[in-house]
């Protein structure tokens, strides 16, 4: 086994595909495995290797698809406890825990969906230590009660995997290691073993390395790093080495101390094209000996420092500049990347300003399911019953695209599409001043169905005058009925009940079952459509039918784990569920779940956290989000496993690592090494809410290394979309394809100057003119008025009357 250690960007996967294509030449059909972090990155060292002609003969996987390749050849094949089955089964643990009364501490947890993730996350690194519930159990003897539940949830979670002969995620790398040990002459046909692009190794990948290296001739792993004046040893973990290696250090650390038989090596660093400052950035970068890079000046297209105003402002200049790379410097979109710490906060405007700009932007790392608009409006659909029919969730169900309500309209004949009826119920509410509640929504139509014509309404009900009355009411409220009626399930029934009644509100697909389209049928249509729905809208189908299927896919893993669990607590098959905890549970196992949209065609300009990029280059790199707090994260400690806990743990044997190990130098360091050509960095100058944001250490650190000046967002870059354009040039268009754009930029400009002035300039902009006299007559001139007041009069008085008048706090 051998490890080869080069600085980033220093052609260490070119190393690889050499050692791999001189297999070739040796033996066309030898069979190769090359082990590498994720998905995005297999798919990019299986281009490389296509390229370079070698693919014939060689897997590119990772060490979970790696695990059960090697139990199939075992002829052992396991199940996977997938996500919504684990979290179902962790649920029904902590739940038969509590009801024998072993769990004191975390009983008031049991229902909380937070704490069910952060339980799967600890199991997680538990599993990954390979640490046995038996040892923790003893390890935990001395400790605090909560460590003996925890060690209890554990041991318990591990008895049922092995009753249902099923293995989690790390599980399989167990039992893969098992197999390894059982049988020396397993997957012994693989002439060469590659591992690339890692930045750390956990105890369960370091034992089946180690396993598969000694049946392998040639085992060979790179990581990121440098040996010490040329020697063959390492570092010791506490060497104050640099400190960009810290993370890599620790993994060499670890493979040495498990590998005995590993050599150590460092490759040269090759002639590579990179500008001048980036190369100078990687050598200097978080080295105080290092002076300011002298190519700044004469160079500055390879690196530029960009303060924007705030997070929409840093997409838009990161996605202009690289539109302009893609348009004048001809950079493949796919050759490009946009990379944050987090990506979270920033999906929702790359998407937005992609699609201006034209730009084939693809979330490589998938979007939240809850985020989806379609998933959205269906679960806040599925609640309204909980929530007891909340007005403003009520209008929007019933304006919502994703929803057919044709099948309610019938019985009246008043209104002709929801959409009418929609608007006229909205005059109802605002009028009658409906909140929520069955009750109030009952004696509102009841009010107005009474009244036949507007002259039998008193002067105490003249709010009565406003919204439908007499007949228009009576079917407005036939139509309310008839919705109350689809969306109210079973308050107790079985799983399968629960999950059917949202499965029958989806409704089948049209291309998958173009027969519940054609086919006649004298049965009324109570499905919403919302397949269909979602099919129509050529823009967003692609999207939405793939967060469906994941939606889909997620109900199917709750009934399975539903099955599970009850098969291994030995409850009734038929047992009702409360339709809320059905809900819960649908939410938070939502709230955990990603959907995957297809790249677009060619590839697209993949948008990354900074994990995610980890070993893959690009020719342009625009990193978002270097402001005090963003990046680096701040650590935080694991609340169900502390740091003290994990000093005990540690003391006693079990390999489980603190969380405040000081990653984020590491992860900046590769995140900034990722570009080969251009890097631009980004930074909000304003947070969310509107304070001043300070910069990151990191980004004051980029600017003392290379002597870069940050430019303002406003002086950079052409304009990338129509409206942009526009809004630069003094004579606008009076007609052609740019025309309306021209207009709708007029008018916006004429809203935001509007809002600017210091003098209202109409109602809609806080001129209270009209009213002045109705006012005056029930308070003092000098009675001050904030626009709170005003909102809180408007939605309810008598609030306004409690807390302003009386002076009341709730």
């Amino acid at each position: 086994m051998r490890l080869y250690l080069a600085p980033a960007g220093q052609g260490k996967t070119a190393f690889l595909l050499d050692k791999i294509i001189e297999l070739r030449r040796q033996d066309l059909l030898a069979p190769a495995w090359v082990i590498v972090p994720n998905q995005m990155q297999a798919s990019a060292f299986r281009r490389r290797l296509a390229e370079a002609g070698g693919a014939l003969a060689v897997e590119v996987t990772t060490f979970y698809r790696l695990y059960a390749r090697i139990l199939a050849a075992a002829g052992l094949p396991k199940p996977r406890l997938h996500d919504p089955v684990q979290h179902r089964l962790l649920r029904a643990v902590v739940d038969t825990l509590s009801d024998e009364g072993q769990l004191q501490y975390y009983a008031p947890l049991r229902d909380k969906p937070g704490f069910l993730r952060r339980l799967r996350d600890v199991i997680l690194e538990l599993k990954q230590a390979r640490v046995e519930p038996e040892d923790l159990h003893q390890a935990l003897a001395q400790e605090e009660p909560a460590l003996h539940e925890l060690a209890a949830i554990y041991s318990r979670y591990q008895a049922w995997l092995h009753e249902l002969d099923w293995a989690d995620a790390e599980g399989l790398g167990w039992l893969a290691a098992q197999a390894l040990e059982r049988d020396p002459h397993l997957v012994g046909d693989v002439r060469l073993l590659a591992v690339d692009g890692f930045d750390e190794f956990n105890p369960t990948q370091v034992a089946v390395l180690r396993l598969l290296a000694q049946r392998v001739p040639a085992t060979v792993i790179t990581l990121t790093g440098e040996l010490p004046d040329d020697s063959a040893a390492l570092m010791p973990p506490d060497h104050d080495g640099r400190d960009a290696y810290r993370r890599f250090r620790r993994a060499a650390q670890e493979l040495a101390r498990h590998c005995p038989e590993l050599e150590i090596h460092s490759l040269p660093r090759p002639h590579t094209p990179t500008p001048g400052i980036l190369r100078h950035l990687e050598r200097s970068l978080f080295v105080r000996t290092h002076a300011p890079s002298p190519e700044s000046v004469s160079s500055p297209l390879p690196l530029i420092l960009v303060e924007a105003r705030n997070r929409h402002d840093e997409v838009r200049v990161a996605l202009r500049w690289l539109k302009h790379l893609i348009v004048e410097e001809r950079v493949q979109p796919s050759d490009c990347a946009v990379l944050a710490r987090e990506l979270a906060p920033y999906r929702p405007y790359l998407s937005e300003v992609a699609s201006e700009y034209g730009l084939p932007l693809h979330l490589a790392g998938g979007e939240e399911l809850l985020d989806n608009p379609c998933v959205a409006a269906l679960l806040t659909l599925a609640e309204l019953p909980i929530l007891d029919w909340p007005q403003r969730e009520v209008l929007e169900s019933w304006r919502s695209p994703y929803f057919d309500w044709t099948h309610l309209l019938t019985g009246q004949d008043c209104f002709d599409t929801i959409e009418q009826a929609a608007q006229r119920l909205a005059e109802m509410v605002r009028a009658s001043r409906v909140m929520a509640g069955l009750d109030q929504w009952q004696e509102a139509f009841r009010r107005r169905v009474a009244i036949q014509a507007l002259d039998e309404i008193e002067e105490e009900d003249r709010s009565l005058r406003q919204g439908p009355i007499g007949r228009e009411a009576e079917a407005l409220q036939i139509i309310f009925d008839a919705f109350v009626r689809r969306l109210t399930p079973r308050e107790h029934a079985p799983l399968e009940e629960h999950v059917a009644w949202l499965e029958d509100l989806i409704g089948p697909d049209p291309v998958l079952q173009p027969e519940a389209r054609t086919a006649p049928t004298t049965d009324p249509v109570t499905h919403l459509g919302v397949v269909a729905r979602a099919r129509e809208s050529q823009d967003t189908a692609e999207r939405d039918i793939s967060a469906l299927q994941t939606l889909k896919d997620l109900l199917r893993g709750l009934l399975l784990a539903d099955v599970v669990s009850r098969s291994l607590t030995h409850a009734s098959a038929d047992a009702d569920v409360p339709y809320q905890r059905f809900f819960d549970e649908l939410r938070g196992a939502a709230e955990a779940t990603t959907y995957r949209i297809p790249p677009p065609e060619g590839g697209g300009i993949p948008a990354l956290s900074v994990l995610q990029a980890r070993g893959i280059s690009f020719r342009a790199v625009a990193l978002l989000g270097l402001s005090e707090g963003e990046f680096p994260r701040r650590e935080q400690e694991d609340p169900v496993l502390t740091e003290s806990a994990r000093n005990s743990l540690r003391a006693r044997g079990l390999p489980l690592t603190s969380r405040l190990r000081g990653d984020e130098i590491t992860l900046f360091y590769e995140a900034v090494t990722r570009a080969r050509h251009y890097l631009l960095l980004t930074r909000p100058a304003l947070t969310d809410d509107g304070q001043p944001w300070l910069a990151s250490p990191y980004w004051n650190e980029v600017t003392r290394v290379c002597g870069v000046t940050p430019s303002p967002a406003d002086q950079m870059f052409p304009p990338a979309s129509p409206a942009e354009y526009l809004a630069m040039v003094r004579n606008p268009p009076e007609d052609g394809e740019y025309a309306a754009v021209w207009d709708h930029v007029r008018h916006t400009a004429r809203v935001l100057r509007a809002r600017l002035e210091q003098e209202a300039a109409g109602a809609y902009e806080g001129d209270l003119s009209a009213i002045t006299s109705c006012l005056q007559q029930h308070y003092r001139p000098t009675y001050v008025w904030s626009s709170s007041s005003l909102e809180t009069y408007a939605a309810c008085p008598f609030q306004f009357f409690v807390s302003r008048a009386l002076g009341l706090e709730a």
